[in-house]
């Protein structure tokens, strides 16, 4: 495994138009992964849990007040919010955020 900054560099990779990650709680380090390069990230979307209480995945550091947070500190706004699961089912029309486990998140540079 490499941090995502070496792979771009090593590739000559400058500019990322949109970065789609699920990776089982590990969305978030894989954008801080890119270290100052996380600059040349244009946008993207990735998944996180609603918040520590109903954290999925063992470990999971970044939930979503985190992951608002930070995006925000990287000079992101967010786009969207969608709640991927009510309580481990599928979500329908009606799912609401707080009925969610987990949220995917859309985010890009204004």
């Amino acid at each position: 495994m490499i941090r995502l900054e070496d792979f771009c560099r090593k590739n000559g990779i400058d500019r990322i138009d949109h970065l789609h990650s699920d990776v089982q709680g590990l969305d978030m380090e894989v954008l801080l992964g890119l270290g100052e390069m996380i600059a040349n990230v244009r946008g993207g979307d990735l998944e996180c849990s609603r918040s520590h209480d109903v954290a999925l995945y063992k470990g999971e550091r970044f939930v979503f007040e985190d992951v608002a947070l930070l995006l925000y500190q990287s000079g992101f706004v967010i786009d969207a919010i969608k709640a991927n699961d009510d309580h481990g089912q599928l979500c329908g029309p009606t799912s609401r955020l707080r009925d969610a486990n987990e949220l995917s998140i859309w985010y890009r540079r204004p």
